[in-house]
């Protein structure tokens, strides 16, 4: 029985992925011994004969802490470390997802039951791809669907490797909430957990699949499951390594899938980080149907083959038809497998304003030729908006300190999708729609993205601005005034100065020395960059001499000086002062020398 689902789970693989297990499968010897049949087959299969008890690999003693996840942010939402929750709670959960998914059962690890999944799907593919069959009813059930049919306690999604090289961030987060309210209005009854995208190994096979989209994804899909009530299971703890990428002992050859070890190991990690905080409210867990495998039916019966091919529906729309040899403008197209007929041409054709993307099973060319299938086979075409969108600023030149500025954006060609807006590449969270404004500095620049396309930068410049500052603002006639040039975005060494108009000198400083008493005009200027200030100036007035008498008085009316005070008590006699000397009476004054001196006559009288 382990032989066939490992058979199986073999040709479920896309061709590339065939390829890589053989390599990995002949390396270590276990390949070749399935294909013959030898005992050591038994032996390694029987490592998970009981699949209720994995063991864990060696972790080192402790998980690796290199995924970048805010705990302390997110708070309650990433689940913690519980005591082992045992192997009632994985019976009790429904694991849907890809092919890592598909693989817990293709290893034996889980029951049929406890698997809705489907290899090289995205997370889109859950909500059309018919993946799930039951006993008694030849209808195919989507992941979704399966859901509300199986009623189980609790679901962890596990999507997100093979959105990676087709899908931004945002892009993911939105397919990922059209799911998960999908499943909240078929079976709101569940527990939702979302389990982290795996990481990849350093070496694969995929170049378009790149580490840092992943973690872009995972931290996304955290704040997402804080938004709406969801737990993260950060399943990343135990897989990557300390270089970021997947740890080389569990990653098969392709460095995408995981080996059975890793696989084992993630089961460990769930029942350890358990979700039991919740009541169960399922209303009815009876008649829940048994799932069978739908490739049993048809090799039991008439052997019949269905290609199915259909387009994807997103809210209700689809963008774009099929077209083949005598059909278009299909929605859905079926083929039933003859030996006459099992060559397929598909062309997946979009709208207008729309563009293809890929197929969900990988393929990228919209054209596509499906031979010689062997099983059912359903693919869903994925379009998207070749809309652009183009954003404006109030203003591109900001002060070096920043300034708030309104950002608009304009969609066109369909578009529909919520606008983001990223600073300097990094999405700006709670911002969002066709106008904001928030604060940028010189040399930011803003993008504005749906998810699908991102709009051409905007580069802030730094806003020139010229001020003058002066050692005095009034002045004297003759005193030297210092005027210095201040400001952003210029160069101050070669600012103009002038004076009322007039030039005087280039530089960063400026002196001036006013001669005369009027206000002046000072201007500096850089390129169209001008700035100004006043200088007034006045005239210094000397002090005035003292008052003139216009009218001295004459000798004859000179008043003699007043005697002096009678002292009350004489000095005696011993002390008496002699009499003051008669003044003297002064020379004449000489007459000018230019004056001629005539001597008077004798005086003959005598």
């Amino acid at each position: 029985m382990k032989n066939n689902k490992f058979s199986e789970w073999m040709e479920s693989l896309l061709p590339i992925e065939q390829k890589a297990v053989k390599i990995s499968a002949a390396c270590s010897g276990v390949f070749l011994t399935v294909l013959v049949g030898t005992i050591v087959t038994v032996n390694v299969l029987g490592a998970v004969k009981n699949p209720s008890s994995p063991t864990p690999e060696d972790t080192s003693g402790s998980y690796v802490t290199s995924f970048p996840l805010d705990k302390e942010a997110l708070e309650n939402t990433i689940l913690a470390k519980t005591k082992d929750a045992g192997e009632e709670y994985i019976k009790d959960t429904l694991f849907v997802g890809d092919s890592n998914t598909d693989a817990l059962y293709k290893y034996g690890l889980v029951s049929l039951e406890q698997v809705s999944a489907k290899v090289g799907v995205g997370i889109g593919a859950a909500l059309t791809d018919k993946v799930c069959y039951f006993e008694n009813d030849s209808k195919g059930y989507t992941m979704v669907e399966t859901i509300a049919k199986m009623k189980p306690r609790r679901v962890i999604f596990n999507f997100g490797t093979n959105n990676t090289s087709h899908y931004t961030t945002d892009e993911f987060i939105e397919e990922y909430q059209k799911v998960l309210k999908a499943v909240k209005d078929s079976y709101p009854y569940t527990d939702i957990i979302i389990n982290a995208v795996y990481p990849i190994a350093k070496a694969n096979n995929y170049p378009n699949i790149s580490i840092e989209t992943i973690d872009s994804y995972n931290q996304a899909l955290a704040e997402m499951c804080k938004e709406n009530g969801y737990k993260f299971l950060n399943t990343t703890e135990i897989l990557k390594g300390e270089d970021g990428y997947l740890k080389s002992e569990y990653a098969n050859p392709d460095g995408i899938h995981l080996k059975e070890n890793a696989l084992k190991n993630i089961l460990v990690y769930i029942r350890e980080h358990a979700y039991t905080d919740t009541k169960d409210t399922r209303p009815d867990t009876n008649n829940i149907p048994k799932r069978r495998k739908v490739e049993e039916t048809q090799s039991e019966s008439t052997q019949e083959i269905i290609a199915s091919y259909h387009v994807e529906v997103s809210n209700g729309k689809t963008y774009g038809t099929l077209q083949g040899d005598g059909f278009s403008n299909e929605t859905s197209k079926q083929f039933k497998i003859t030996s006459e007929q099992n060559n397929f041409n598909v062309t997946a054709v979009p709208n207008e304003g729309y563009e293809f993307v890929r197929w969900s099973d990988g393929v990228e060319t919209a054209t596509r030729t499906d031979k010689n299938l062997t099983k059912n086979l359903s693919v869903t075409a994925v379009f998207r908006s070749k809309a652009s969108i183009s954003i404006t600023a109030s203003k591109t030149l900001v002060n070096a300190s920043g300034e708030d500025v309104t950002f608009k954006a304009s969609l066109s060609g369909g578009a529909d999708n919520k606008i983001s807006w990223q600073l300097n590449g990094k999405t700006l969270s709670g911002i969002s729609g066709e106008s904001v404004s928030f604060n940028v500095k010189p040399g930011d620049k803003v993008t504005a993205s749906t998810g699908l396309i991102t709009s051409s930068a905007i580069t802030m410049q730094l806003k020139a601005n010229l001020s003058i500052s002066a050692s005095a603002k009034k002045s004297n006639v003759g005193q030297t005034v210092t005027f210095t040039a201040n400001g952003d975005g210029v160069d101050l060494d070669s600012v103009v100065w002038k004076v009322d108009g007039s030039k005087q000198k280039s530089g960063h400083s400026f002196t001036f020395t006013p001669n005369s008493a009027k206000t002046y005009t000072i201007t500096a200027t850089s390129g169209e960059i001008v700035a100004s200030v006043q200088l007034s100036v006045v005239t210094v007035t000397p002090p005035a001499p003292p008052p003139v008498n216009p009218n001295p008085p004459s000798n004859s009316e000179t008043k003699p000086p007043a005697p002096s005070p009678v002292n009350p008590d004489p000095p005696s006699s011993s002390e008496t002062q002699p009499p003051a000397s008669p003044p003297v009476e002064p020379d004449p004054p000489s007459p000018p020398s230019d004056v001629e001196i005539i001597p008077s006559p004798p005086n003959f009288s005598e």
